[in-house]
C-alpha cells in the first residue's frame, strides 16, 4: 500500500472547487502546468488558492485552470511529492516542478486512541490499501482483506452469503478460548459482526495491529491482535454527490464442483463395491431403468444476481464538514435458496466551535436479511449442496405421480427442500458514536468520546415437507427466536503533544468503560393444521419447546502511552493498561498489561548521509505482554442447567449442577517479542518490511478433572497450560515502471508461521473431536490423528490383506491393526497453515488501470471425513471420482495406480479403520487467483461541460480461478461439528465447527464478474 499511495496510484480527479471573487480583490486567469522531477505532466495534483476554498486538479496533461490575485499563494500537493507554495506575482501562464517528497514517512496510520506518522511507527503495523475496495463484488470488509496483509489469515469457510469468515492474527493463540482479533470501528471497539456490516465502499483506510507495542493499548483483548478501521470523512470544499453502481453474475463452474460419478460410473461402482463385501446389491440399483443420469449438482447450483448502489454526498469548509452514504447490496447465493441483502446508512459530521472545541458525530444503521435452506436428514446435514454430492445419479428428481423423489436412507431432495424449508435471519445493526475535543492549552486535548451498539437478530426456521418426504419430518415446524445486545462505550482520554528542539513527545492517558447486556428468547413448535401463519400459538401445545437467555459484561480499564523521539532518529514507545472484567474470578478480575518499543532510523545516521539511493531504514524491537478476556460471561461463577425428566408419563423440567465456577479464574495472557525491519530505497519506489516475532500464551483455560461425587462430571474450568506461535513475516511494493505513459506496481506478503503446545498443566494429551484431533505437548496445536495406509495390497505381495484392500502401518508391532485410538494411531496430519501470502500488481496505461490479487496458503491438511465416511464406496451414497474411482483397483489385471483401493475397501480393509486414517487427509494448498478488476476515467475535461467531476467505468471478476488438487470445493472450508468427548473451545464463543475436520461436501467460492459506474458531481 506505501508505495502506491507513495507514487499516487490511482489518478483520481474529484470535483472542481468554488472559483470565486475574495471581496473587491481583481483576479485574473492563471493557467500552468505541474511536472514532476524528470519533466512529465503530472495529473491529479491539488491546486488550491492559499485560505481559500477556491481549487482545482490537474487534467491527464497536468494542466489547470484557476481564477487567483497577484499577492495569492499557489499551494500544490499530490500524494508522493512535496507540498508547495507559490507566489502568483504578474505570471498568467506558469510551469511547476514537483519535487518527490517523504510523504510515505509522513503517512498517518491509525493506531489505539490516536495515530502516528508512519516514520515514528515502533510497532508492527500493517495498513491495507483500499483503493479498490469499492470495485470488488464484497459484501463485507474481511472479505476484502484476504491475501491484503502479511499475519493477516482469512479462511472464507462458508460460501453462502452473508457468512463470517475464520480470522487470525499470526496464528491461533489459544486451545480452548477466543483467538479472533478484536475490532475497532471508528474507535468503538466491537466484534466481527458489526464490523462485517460495514459498507467496504464507505471504508477509508484499514490498519492492523500485530504486536504487543501496538495492541498492548487495548490491555486484556489485544493477545490476538487488532484490526481498526477508519470511515471515510468528508473535506472542506464544495458539496460533492457521488454514485456507484454496479451488477453482476455469480456462478459455480464445473471445475469448482465435486466431481462425482455419473449414473454408469455409479453403477458399475457400486455392482463392484457390494460384491467386494458380499453384500446384497440394493434393489434401486438392481432395477436403474439405463436412461435416468440427474446431475444434481447442476440442479442445485445456479447462476445468481449480483447488484451493489452506493450514494454518498459529502461536503463542508475549513470548520465543518459531513459525510452521509447510503447502500443497498442484493447477493443471491449460488445455491438454490440462499440470498443475502444489506442496507447500510452512514452520518460523519464535526464541527469547530471557535479555536478551542471540536464536536463529531458517526451513526452507521445496517440491517441485512440473510436467507439459507437444508433440513437435515437421519444421514446427516441436508444442505443443497451438501446432498447434491450425496444423492445418487440414479434418482429420478420427481416420481411417476410428479411428487418429488427421496434419495436412499431417507436422503431429503434438494429441490423439495429448498422450495419447502427456510431459515432466515434478520439483523439490525447500529454502532454510533458522538465525541468532543477541546484544546486545554497549546499541545494539550482532552476528548471525551461516548458510543452505544444496539444488535438485534431475529431467527425463523420453518418447514413445510410435502409428498414422501413427510417419512423423514412427518410435520410442519416453526422455531423462532430473538437476540438482542445493547451496549455502552465511555472513553476519556489526555493527549499532550509538544516538540522541544530535538525532543518529539507524544503522552495519552485516559479511562474507559464498557458494558453490553444479552437478551434472548426462543420456542419451536411442530404439529401444524394450517400452513401459512407462522405462529408459535397455532402449532400442537404438546410438542412446544421454549427458552430464554440474559447476561451481560462489563470492562473498565485505565491506559497510558508515551511516545518519545530524539532528533527524528531514536524512537521510544511505553504503553500500560490496567483492565477490570466482570468475565473473570473475584479473586482475579483485574490484571495489568504493557509493552515497550525502540526504534532506530538508521538512515538519518551521518554515515549513511551519502547514501541517495537510500529514502529510510529503520529498525524495531518491542516486548510486552496483553491478554485475552475472549470466554463467555459468568463462567467463572457457580451454575445451574435446566433438565427434562420423565415421571411416568408427565414431563417435568428442573434443574442440576453445571459448573463449580473458579473464583481465581484469569486472564490468558500473551508474552510477546517482535523484531522488524522497515526500508525504502530509489525515491521511495521500493519498500520492504519484515518481522520476527514470538507469542507464548500462558495461563491457557482447559478443564480439570474433579471426583465424580462432587455432581460436577465435566470438572471446572481453570488457567493451566502455554503454547507459542512464532514465525516471520515479510511484504515488498516495487515500483516497477514509471513513465509519462505507463506505471506499473506489484506487491506481496508472505508470512511463516510455526506453533507448539508447550504444557498442558501435567496431562500427556487432551483429545477433541473423538480423539481424531489432539493437543500434545512438544507438538503442533490440534494435530490429526489417524492409522497410516503405507498402500494397496497385491496378490501375493507378502502383506496378507485381500488384494485391492489397504496395507496399514502396524505400529506397536503386535501383528494386529488397531483404530486410530489405539496405538496404531499416529499423527497423520495438522490443521496449521505454514504460509500464507498474497500478490498484488497494478498496472496503468492512459485512462486505463488493470489491478490484480491472488492469494494462497501451504502446508495445512484436514482429516475430510465426506470422503472416508460420509460418501466412503461402502453405502448407496454417490462418491467422488478422483477420490474413489480414477486409478482404483479392479483385479490383477487391472491394478490401478496403487494408491486407489478397490470399491468398498474402507470397510473391508483391517475391519473398517480406514475410516479415520491418512487415506482422507487432504492437503489445503492453493492459489487463488482472488481478484481481477480493469477500471476506465473518462477525460475529465469533457465531463466537466455536463456538471461532471469525474466519471469511471469499471469491471471485476472475483475468485477467477483457484488452482489446488483439494478435491471438493473450497479448501478453506472447515465443517466438522462437536464430538461427544467435548468442544475443542467453549461454548458461546464459537460455532461450534473444528480447525482441521471437513464432515460434508464444501460449497464452491461462486465466481462473480460485475461491471459498475462509479460518478461524481
Amino acid at each position: 500500500m506505501l508505495l502506491i499511495l507513495i507514487l499516487g496510484a490511482e489518478l483520481a480527479y474529484p470535483r472542481e472547487l468554488d472559483i470565486r471573487t475574495m471581496g473587491a480583490r481583481v483576479q485574473k486567469i492563471i493557467t500552468g502546468m505541474v511536472t514532476d522531477e524528470s519533466g512529465v505532466p503530472l495529473p491529479g495534483v491539488t491546486v488550491l488558492v492559499k485560505g481559500t476554498e477556491n481549487g482545482t486538479y490537474t487534467d491527464f496533461d497536468g494542466k489547470f485552470t484557476i481564477a487567483a490575485d497577484s499577492s495569492d499563494v499557489l499551494v500544490l500537493s499530490y500524494i508522493g511529492y512535496r507540498t508547495q507554495e507559490v507566489l502568483v506575482g504578474q505570471r498568467t501562464d506558469m510551469v511547476i516542478g514537483m519535487e518527490v517528497g517523504s510523504e510515505q514517512l509522513d503517512e498517518i496510520v491509525v493506531v489505539g486512541y490516536g495515530t502516528q506518522k508512519r516514520k515514528d511507527v515502533t510497532g508492527s503495523i500493517a495498513s491495507v490499501d483500499t483503493e479498490n475496495i469499492g470495485l470488488r463484488p464484497v459484501t463485507s470488509i474481511e472479505q476484502a482483506l484476504q491475501g491484503a496483509a502479511p499475519g493477516l489469515n482469512i479462511s472464507q469457510r462458508n460460501a453462502s452469503p452473508g457468512q463470517t469468515a475464520a480470522i487470525t492474527i499470526r496464528g491461533v493463540g489459544s486451545l480452548s478460548a477466543g483467538y479472533e482479533p478484536l475490532w475497532v470501528v471508528d474507535g468503538f471497539p466491537t466484534d466481527q459482526r458489526n464490523a462485517e456490516s460495514i459498507n467496504p465502499s464507505d471504508i477509508e483506510s484499514v490498519d492492523v495491529l500485530k504486536d504487543a507495542s501496538s495492541t498492548a493499548i487495548y490491555g486484556s483483548r489485544g493477545a490476538n491482535g487488532v484490526i481498526i478501521i477508519t470511515t471515510k470523512r468528508a473535506k472542506a470544499g464544495k458539496s460533492t454527490l457521488e454514485l456507484d453502481v454496479s451488477s453482476g453474475l455469480a456462478s459455480v463452474p464445473e471445475s469448482f464442483r465435486l466431481d462425482v460419478l455419473n449414473a454408469k460410473e455409479y453403477v458399475q461402482f457400486m455392482t463392484e463395491s457390494y460384491a467386494n463385501r458380499g453384500a446384497t446389491l440394493p434393489s434401486e440399483i438392481v432395477n436403474w431403468d439405463g436412461v435416468t443420469d440427474t446431475d444434481w449438482q447442476d440442479l442445485v447450483y445456479r447462476t445468481a444476481l449480483y447488484s451493489k448502489y452506493n450514494l454518498s454526498s459529502y461536503g463542508g469548509t475549513e470548520k465543518s464538514n459531513y459525510l452521509f452514504s447510503g447502500s443497498y447490496i442484493k447477493q443471491d447465493g449460488v445455491t438454490i435458496g440462499e440470498s443475502y441483502e444489506k442496507y447500510s446508512g452512514r452520518l460523519k459530521a464535526e464541527t469547530k466551535i471557535g479555536d478551542k472545541l471540536t464536536l463529531g458525530l458517526n451513526m452507521a444503521p445496517n440491517y441485512s436479511i440473510e436467507e439459507t435452506s437444508g433440513r437435515e436428514w437421519p444421514g446427516g446435514p441436508g444442505f443443497p449442496h451438501v446432498i447434491a454430492a450425496l444423492m445418487p445419479p440414479i434418482t429420478p428428481v420427481r416420481n411417476a405421480d410428479g411428487s418429488y423423489a427421496i434419495g436412499p436412507n431417507g436422503m431429503v431432495n434438494p429441490l423439495e427442500s429448498a422450495e419447502n424449508f427456510s431459515f432466515q435471519i434478520k439483523r439490525f445493526r447500529m454502532l454510533t458514536n458522538a465525541y468532543a475535543i477541546f484544546e486545554l492549552l497549546d499541545g494539550l486535548n482532552l476528548k471525551t468520546n461516548i458510543g452505544s451498539t444496539l444488535n438485534y437478530d431475529n431467527h425463523e426456521t420453518y418447514d413445510t415437507p410435502t409428498g414422501v418426504n413427510r417419512d423423514v419430518n412427518d410435520f410442519v415446524y416453526l422455531n423462532v427466536g430473538k437476540f438482542s445486545t445493547i451496549g455502552w462505550l465511555s472513553e476519556t482520554t489526555l493527549n499532550y503533544k509538544k516538540l522541544l528542539g530535538n525532543h518529539s513527545i507524544d503522552i495519552l492517558a485516559g479511562y474507559t468503560a464498557q458494558k453490553e447486556k444479552n437478551d434472548g428468547v426462543w420456542a419451536s413448535v411442530n404439529g401444524f393444521d394450517i400452513l401459512g401463519p407462522k405462529i408459535i400459538g397455532f402449532g400442537n401445545a404438546e410438542t412446544l419447546n421454549a427458552n430464554s437467555v440474559r447476561d451481560a459484561s462489563s470492562l473498565i480499564s485505565y491506559l497510558g502511552r508515551l511516545n518519545y523521539a530524539y532528533d527524528d532518529k531514536y524512537l521510544l514507545t511505553a504503553t500500560f493498561r490496567r483492565d477490570g472484567s466482570s468475565r473473570f474470578g473475584t479473586n482475579s478480575r483485574f490484571a495489568n498489561f504493557g509493552s515497550a518499543a525502540i526504534g532506530w532510523r538508521v538512515s538519518k545516521e551521518k554515515f549513511l548521509e551519502n547514501a541517495k539511493f537510500l529514502n529510510d531504514l529503520k529498525l524495531r524491537a518491542s516486548y510486552g505482554r496483553t491478554g485475552s478476556n475472549s470466554i463467555p460471561n459468568y463462567i467463572a461463577k457457580p451454575s445451574l442447567t435446566s433438565i427434562r425428566h420423565s415421571f411416568g408419563s408427565s414431563q417435568v423440567t428442573g434443574v442440576v449442577n453445571a459448573d463449580p465456577g473458579n473464583i481465581n479464574l484469569t486472564w490468558e495472557t500473551s508474552d510477546q517479542v517482535d523484531m522488524g525491519l522497515d526500508l525504502s530505497m530509489f525515491r521511495n519506489r521500493l519498500t520492504i518490511i519484515g518481522d520476527y516475532y514470538r507469542n507464548t500464551t500462558s495461563g491457557l483455560l482447559l478443564n480439570k478433572q474433579i471426583p465424580l461425587s462432587s455432581g460436577f462430571p465435566s470438572g471446572y474450568l481453570t488457567n493451566i497450560g502455554r503454547m507459542r506461535n512464532w514465525g516471520y513475516e515479510f511484504s515488498l511494493t516495487a515500483d516497477i515502471v514509471d513513465n509519462e505513459d505507463w506505471k506499473w506496481t506489484i506487491g506481496g506478503n508472505v508470512t511463516r508461521n510455526w506453533n507448539k503446545v508447550l504444557d498442558l498443566g501435567g496431562a500427556d494429551q487432551i483429545q477433541k473431536w473423538y480423539g481424531v484431533l489432539r493437543h500434545v505437548p512438544g507438538r503442533e496445536f490440534k494435530e490429526i490423528y489417524g492409522v497410516e495406509v503405507i498402500g494397496v495390497a497385491r496378490e501375493g505381495d507378502g502383506s496378507g490383506v485381500a488384494p485391492g484392500d489397504l496395507i496399514f502401518r502396524d505400529v506397536d508391532g503386535d501383528g494386529t491393526i488397531g483404530s486410530f485410538v489405539t496405538a496404531d494411531g499416529v499423527p497423520i496430519g495438522s490443521p496449521n497453515q505454514d504460509w500464507a501470502y498474497g500478490i498484488t500488481s497494478t498496472l496503468r496505461y492512459g485512462q486505463f488501470t488493470l489491478s490484480t490479487l491472488l492469494q494462497g496458503q501451504a502446508g495445512a491438511q484436514m482429516q475430510d471425513f465426506n470422503l472416508n465416511q460420509i460418501a466412503n464406496g461402502a453405502n448407496i451414497n454417490n462418491v467422488s471420482k478422483k477420490f474413489h474411482y480414477e486409478g482404483r483397483y479392479i483385479d490383477e489385471d487391472h491394478p490401478g495406480n496403487g494408491h486407489v483401493p478397490r470399491a468398498g475397501a474402507l470397510v473391508t480393509s483391517a475391519g473398517g479403520v480406514g475410516s479415520v486414517s491418512s487415506i482422507a487427509i487432504q492437503s489445503t494448498d492453493y492459489l487463488r487467483i482472488k481478484n481481477i478488476s480493469l477500471s476506465y476515467d473518462f477525460d475529465n475535461e469533457l465531463l466537466k461541460v455536463y456538471g461532471i467531476n469525474r466519471l469511471r467505468l469499471y469491471g471485476s471478476i472475483e475468485n477467477l480461478y483457484t488452482f489446488t488438487n483439494f478435491i471438493g470445493g473450497n479448501p478453506d472450508a472447515v465443517n466438522g461439528s462437536i464430538g461427544p468427548v467435548g468442544p475443542s473451545r467453549l461454548p458461546g464463543i464459537s460455532d461450534g465447527r473444528e480447525i482441521g475436520i471437513n464432515v460434508m461436501a464444501s460449497q464452491p467460492l461462486p465466481r462473480i464478474m460485475t461491471i459498475g459506474l462509479n460518478i461524481t458531481f
